[in-house]
């Protein structure tokens, strides 16, 4: 019997996080001089498919609520060098 393949890091960070809001965040993430690991771009591939994501150019990630742009911001975290996490605000 087929053992089931390993659940991806995307669908435990979002069951584990437990904080939302509607506001907008931005999650910047850079892979100058480092190529992550495949898992990097299926897992973030995944992510974008379960949450309200945009990506408008490499690098940048638009996230619709707090809870899905600090998982977004884990994941960059994890296979990326560097990584930052900000929110936007109106005026």
């Amino acid at each position: 019997m087929a053992r089931p393949g390993p659940k991806m890091i995307v669908e435990q960070l979002l069951r584990d996080a437990r904080y939302d809001d509607h506001e907008t965040y931005i999650v910047i993430y850079s892979t100058k001089g480092y190529r992550p690991p495949g898992d990097f771009y299926r897992n973030l591939r995944r992510l974008m498919e379960l949450a309200n994501i945009e990506s408008p150019v490499r690098g940048v990630l638009i996230c619709k609520g707090f809870k899905i742009a600090n998982v977004a911001y884990e994941l960059v975290k994890k296979y990326c060098r560097e990584s930052m996490l900000f929110k936007v605000q109106k005026t």
